[in-house]
């Protein structure tokens, strides 16, 4: 089979590529077809969805089809296509590792400069935290309770939320509580919550669902639920992350007061990046004052001493 070879971008317009993830069965190889689109704005954009995922440590050594040619992925992205594609139906979505051609630095500082538009015009922005356990899936099934609450439109739905969780039946070996708790830690420590390039994605989404194996949650739901399941001991970057996802979290936190990139430089200096110059430039576009014309852009042709100058003479 060839391999995948990319046609270029326009880049002088708000051009970006799509997949078309094509139905099968979990036994059947992953498929896809690539389409090019363009930004229009709300409503008037082709609809799909956004995944927002980490690429993983272990190299691209699984292989899906993109337009009948061999393409690599990596392990966790491939385990997140097997999830997410439907038995019967297509799926159009933005996936980075597929969509940007990764090794053409043009390319790839022109669609950075966009993602903050890719993910505020997607439907939803699909979060995969990995495969599930048995304590993750207790945990998940604890939140999709809270969101069947939620969706009732009870008013009081955070008291009964502590009724449910006070709730402690007993299991042959440990309690329920304890399992929930130890899948809520568990669901926090994932490798998602520590990736610098998931901020802009969880902070410009309209709507978020949480996916850990077969189950789902709502984003604002599950950034109300976890401080109650580990009972307010989230470290700070963690909540800093569930602060600005989608929802109520997002409204009553600081990140609708005070944005700004020093802010958000304190806030999540504890993030990994595997380019240090994204430290930086995965930010830009969830900050509130870096002009159009700021001399903190992103491009890939300027060296990390270069970026952390610019940044400074920005901030001072």
């Amino acid at each position: 089979m060839a391999t995948f070879t990319y046609s270029a971008l326009d880049l002088a317009g708000p051009t970006f590529r799509l997949i078309r993830l094509l139905p099968g069965l979990s036994f059947d190889m992953i498929e896809c077809e690539m389409i090019e689109a363009r930004l229009e704005g709300l409503g008037d954009t082709i609809p799909y969805e956004a995944l927002s995922y980490t690429w993983g440590q272990d190299g691209k050594n699984k292989c899906i089809e993109v337009n009948g040619c061999s393409f690599p992925v990596t392990a966790n992205l491939h385990l997140a296509l097997l999830h997410l594609r439907h038995r019967s139906s297509d799926r159009l979505l933005w996936v980075d590792a597929i969509c940007i051609n990764q090794s053409d630095p043009t390319e790839r500082g022109h669609q950075v400069k966009q993602m903050r538009y890719i993910y505020q015009e997607a439907e939803q922005v699909l979060i995969w935290l990995g495969s599930a356990t048995n304590d993750t899936d207790i945990a998940m099934s604890t939140m999709m309770d809270l969101q069947q609450i939620s969706l009732r439109g009870n008013s009081n739905w955070r008291q009964l939320a502590d009724i449910l969780l006070d709730t402690d039946l007993t299991h042959p070996r440990i309690s329920l509580k304890i399992r929930r708790r130890f899948g809520a830690q568990e669901l926090i420590s994932r490798p998602w919550f520590n990736r610098v390039w998931i901020l802009q994605e969880v902070a410009n989404s309209r709507a978020a669902l949480i996916l850990c194996g077969h189950q789902s949650v709502l984003a604002r739901i599950f950034a109300l639920a976890m401080p109650l399941l580990l009972e307010n001991t989230i470290d700070s970057h963690c909540q800093a992350v569930l602060d600005i996802m989608p929802g109520i979290s997002r409204r009553e936190s600081w990140w609708s007061r005070e944005r700004s990139l020093r802010t958000l430089l304190l806030k999540f200096n504890m993030s990994i990046a595997t380019d240090p110059r994204d430290m930086v430039f995965a930010l830009l576009g969830m900050s509130s004052d870096i002009p159009d014309d700021s001399l903190v852009q992103v491009n890939y042709h300027k060296t990390l001493g270069e970026v952390i100058r610019d940044t400074v003479i920005f901030l001072l």
